[in-house]
């Protein structure tokens, strides 16, 4: 007995929980996943953001030398600090695959009374026996109806390849047929499903009735929004093609961003103050690539690369205001589009397409070619001829004219000279990372390619 009582003595204490145990360390996060830390914020854009203080403010420093080092701040900071990705939780599959009895089951279940009237049942064995053999004959059975006495009969699978090749020929009977020496691109590549060739031409022509819907007035002449100038708005569009080379975004989000960015600006009545500059561009980056991404960025990485200088809430604001101002449609007809399409009728190799895609991306920082009066479809046209004289390619007139409807001479001459000077001009202070990003191999260096010192636009 007196071992039986010890014994139960000593179940009793294991059974109590264990004095002065550990305790869950505290976390240093809320529930809702922010540090308790409050992060401090630090100015992008120096003292046209509302995080400047007021010495800096009060500071006799040129906003153009305060931009200079919000830039810089930025790439260096972006370079060094990586943005969290928060990964998903994978469901792990076990390996092992728990499957029923058939054996027991079959035994548990009553099993039905057979009468003269109820169907046969077959065993799963036998069944399995009788399908492969109903297969096998049906197999035999085709490849005997595919060849009889040597003469090979109509297979059914061919039917719908036949009606498509059908199709194809009463479609080139109606196909618009181009002019002597110009090579009809959309014929070549009917068969090719990507390239969309049936349709093609009518998408574009759609776009470019589109494009006076969405000219953009001339804000800054107006005097709106009288403390924004064209240099800010310059190294504002610097710094979103920063952005999207950080985020690796398309290039259509840039040209896009850049559009809600001036249509923003156009339309909206009250003037917009010079603290405000660079959330409307990182809002309109957001809403950009909601459009144009597969995956776009989350909005905790705006707030990043603005430098904590605005919060989610004030960009969530501003992202209604925006949507609000510009009526709720970001379809564009983007010049970047244009030109793509324009450089595959022409089939212009790589690097040259490439340098009209740099030339196109310089005329995004220039304020005169993204207001009303230049259309998305002549810039694009006039970046690829500009391209093609600086190589020196001939032969691309007829394609060309055939396919933008413009003459190189009477509707695209001007624009052309305008660009050819914006290239050939030195860059403004810091805004290089255009002509830094093109420089860089991946991009064919075309940059670097030299300017001639004099081109003339003709039909040659």
């Amino acid at each position: 007995m007196r071992l039986i009582e010890c014994l139960l003595i000593q179940i009793t204490k294991m059974k109590d929980p264990p004095i002065g145990g550990l305790k869950r360390k505290a976390s240093a996060v809320e529930g809702n996943g922010r540090s308790l830390s409050k992060a401090s914020k630090r100015a992008a854009f120096e003292d046209i953001t509302n995080a400047a203080d007021n010495e800096r403010i009060n500071n006799k420093t040129t906003i153009k030398n305060q931009m200079k080092k919000g830039l810089t701040s930025i790439r260096s900071n972006f370079a060094n600090k990586k943005i969290p990705v928060k990964k998903k939780a994978v469901p792990v599959i076990s390996s092992h695959v728990v499957r029923p009895n058939i054996r027991k089951l079959d035994r548990a279940l009553p099993k039905p009374k057979i009468t003269s009237n109820s169907p046969k049942f077959i065993d799963s064995e036998r069944e399995e026996i009788l399908g492969e053999n109903v297969l096998s004959s049906q197999t035999s059975s085709q490849d005997e109806s595919k060849s009889f006495g040597g003469i090979a009969l109509s297979d059914s699978e061919n039917e719908p390849d036949r009606s498509h090749n059908k199709w194809i020929e009463e479609t080139e009977k109606k196909w618009p047929v181009p002019p002597e020496g110009v090579i009809d691109f959309d014929l070549e590549n009917i068969n090719d499903p990507n390239q969309c060739s049936i349709y093609a031409a009518e998408i574009f022509d759609y776009y470019r009735s589109r494009e006076s819907q969405f000219a953009v007035a001339d804000y800054m002449k107006t005097g709106s929004h009288p403390e924004i100038n064209e240099s800010m708005r310059s190294i504002l569009v610097d710094w979103l093609v920063e952005v999207q080379e950080s985020f690796e975004l398309n290039h259509e989000t840039l040209y896009t961003s850049v559009k809600i960015f001036d249509l923003y600006l156009s339309l909206e009545k009250s003037p917009v103050k010079k603290d405000e500059l660079q959330l409307i561009g990182a809002t309109a980056c957001l809403i950009a690539c909601k459009v144009d991404e597969r995956l776009p960025p989350p909005l905790d990485d705006f707030v990043y690369v603005c430098d904590d200088a605005y919060s989610r809430e004030q960009i969530i604001v501003m992202e209604r205001r925006i949507i609000q101002t510009v009526n709720y449609d970001v379809g564009y007809p983007l010049s970047y589009r244009f030109l793509r399409r324009f450089g595959r009728v022409c089939k212009v190799t790589m690097p040259v397409l490439t340098l009209a895609r740099y030339i196109l991306e310089m005329s995004l920082m220039k304020y005169e070619f993204n207001i009303c009066g230049t259309s998305e479809s002549k810039l694009a046209a006039a970046a690829l001829i500009l391209a093609f004289k600086i190589h020196g390619i001939l032969g691309w007139v007829d394609t060309l004219k055939y396919y933008s409807g413009y003459s190189p001479v009477k509707d695209l001459k001007e624009i052309v000279m305008k660009l050819y000077k914006v290239i050939s001009e030195p860059h403004l202070g810091n805004l290089k990372t255009i002509k830094d990003k093109y420089s860089h191999i991946v991009f064919h260096e075309v940059a670097l390619v030299p300017i001639p010192e004099r081109i003339v636009v003709d039909e040659d």
